[in-house]
């Protein structure tokens, strides 16, 4: 996840000076989100990592996950990608 973070944390500064930082999760969030359906399964994340070139095992995705999927459906919805980005960045 500290990849994926240093990858973003430029991006999210630029775009802060025209976004708010709600704003700013809202569009790396449907970025993620490539089925539309709401909310960031864990391959939809590992997808996005593979493409920007990262490399996340399936183990260290699935715990970041476990530790802000409060509604336990094995996903990260919009909320809880916020929290996580707020505790991440």
């Amino acid at each position: 996840m500290a990849e994926f973070l240093e990858m973003m944390e430029p991006v999210v500064i630029r775009a802060e000076k025209d976004e708010t930082s709600d704003e700013v999760c809202e569009r790396m969030f449907q970025m993620l989100d490539d089925d539309d359906g709401g909310s960031v399964s864990i391959s939809e994340f590992l997808e996005m990592l593979r493409k920007v070139g990262m490399d996340m095992s399936y183990e260290e995705v699935r715990d970041l996950f476990n530790e802000y999927d409060d509604s336990r459906d094995g996903s990260i919805d919009l909320p809880e990608f916020q929290k996580m980005m707020a505790h991440q960045l």
